[in-house]
């Protein structure tokens, strides 16, 4: 760097240095008006002085990108991608169908450090999340598919529910005892009242569905891998009824 030069080449230019040395580097490489091909592992004097960063696969391939922090979450989303791909194909294996295997959650978020409560914090790296929400139709099943998605790199299992296929017959007997219910309080609170209850003048529904089932211990069901508690599946049904009073 003594000499006048159009490019630099530098090869670990920071081993061995100490900070004051580092700094001055920094502030010359800075200032150099020529080109500068920097290898080095020193993510720091990366992000001060490099205007391009160029990835290389080892495999002939080459990306470029603006700086670090651009080529972490490159690499990141990557490998997430991976890990994605290795457990939708773990899902496929266990059996779960296509259609019952669908992601709903992407994200890419910054990881930060603040090495003293007056430096500005430092991008440490990405975290990515990529969620797939999976339907299982035969709990027999269920805790191999929990085994083969976890031991291809799954990390967390959220909202795990249990619920029928088809809950029309219980909601339709639901729905019939909270008529018949309704009616036999109106006719008690009629009786009481003293008119007579006549006919119905409006009558609204607010079901609600088969409520997902949390696991608890017991009632395990009978398949290899993580246990499944089975648990009571419940159907409710609330109704409004209007009579007529005579």
């Amino acid at each position: 760097m003594l000499e006048p030069a159009d490019v630099l080449l530098l090869d670990e230019p920071t081993n061995d240095l100490d900070i004051p040395t580092l700094e001055v580097l920094e502030d010359n490489l800075a200032e150099f008006a020529g080109g500068l091909v920097l290898v080095t592992h020193d993510r720091l004097m990366l992000e001060r002085v490099s205007t391009i960063v160029l990835a290389l696969d080892g495999q002939g391939g080459a990306e470029a990108f603006a700086d670090y922090a651009q080529w972490t979450a490159a690499r990141a989303t990557r490998d997430a991608n991976e890990r994605a791909r290795k457990r939708l194909d773990a899902l496929a294996a266990a059996g779960v169908a296509a259609a019952d295997r669908q992601t709903v959650r992407f994200d890419v978020q910054l990881e930060r450090n603040m090495a003293k409560p007056a430096d500005p914090p430092r991008i440490t790296g990405y975290r990515v999340t990529n969620a797939v929400a999976v339907k299982v139709r035969d709990l027999a099943k269920l805790g191999t598919v929990l085994d083969r998605a976890l031991a291809a790199g799954a990390n967390e299992v959220e909202s795990l529910a249990l619920t029928r296929a088809d809950p029309s017959p219980e909601r339709a007997s639901a729905l019939a005892s909270a008529v018949k219910a309704a009616r036999a309080k109106a006719e008690v609170m009629a009786q009481a009242a003293g008119p007579r209850l006549g006919q119905v003048l409006e009558l609204s529904e607010g079901a609600r569905g088969p409520s997902p089932i949390p696991l608890r211990a017991g009632l395990v069901a009978q398949s290899a891998g993580v246990p499944i508690a089975e648990g009571q599946l419940e159907v409710e049904a609330q109704v409004e009824l209007t009579f007529a009073v005579d």
